[in-house]
């Protein structure tokens, strides 16, 4: 249904599957992402509590009320929230992965470019999250600062240098770029 553009009927599915059996992440996730494509904001609250009082450690959910808060315009509590889940998780990299995602897909860019600063100097790792941050930059259009990630990526596995190259290779025919990234 969803497929088809039967959003409605995709939605009634997902709930129902999600009251059966409210502990299973796929079921969660799939509901969830239809109540925020929707804008359903109230149902996709209840949903998220439902799904924390049994996961309460669940990442991807609080993530997920973090998003809902944001969305409904108050980005203050939901910056209050991220981080506050990001200190009692001790910076953990799946909830750090999981917000950098989060903030990217809401256009927080400088946000979520920020969050792996911390994380990095909380890590003590300089080449922490460089391929998502590579690959970061490449979307945004800064080559350079997306080169120098690969390669902080590459020297994290020399393994990695195909696909490096191929990366690097997307970059645009320019030759002022060229002289830039080849130094």
């Amino acid at each position: 249904y969803e497929q088809r553009g039967q959003a409605e009927r995709a939605l009634k599915l997902y709930r129902d599957i999600f009251n059966r059996n409210p502990r299973n992440h796929n079921y969660y996730t799939r509901y969830a992402n239809q109540l925020f494509k929707q804008e359903l904001y109230s149902e996709l609250e209840m949903v998220i509590h439902r799904y924390l009082e049994s996961k309460p450690r669940n990442e991807t959910a609080l993530i997920d009320l973090g998003k809902l808060y944001y969305l409904r315009g108050d980005t203050t509590l939901a910056q209050q929230y991220w981080q506050e889940n990001w200190e009692k998780r001790n910076y953990s990299q799946s909830y750090t992965r999981l917000l950098f995602n989060c903030l990217i897909s809401l256009k927080e860019y400088d946000q979520a470019e920020d969050i792996i600063r911390q994380a990095r100097e909380h890590y003590h790792r300089p080449d922490l999250f460089a391929i998502e941050l590579a690959n970061f930059q490449m979307m945004r259009q800064n080559y350079l600062e997306s080169a120098e990630e690969f390669l902080l990526f590459g020297r994290q596995n020399p393994r990695n240098s195909r696909y490096i190259s191929n990366r690097i290779l997307q970059f645009p025919l320019d030759s002022a770029l060229f002289y830039s990234v080849d130094s």
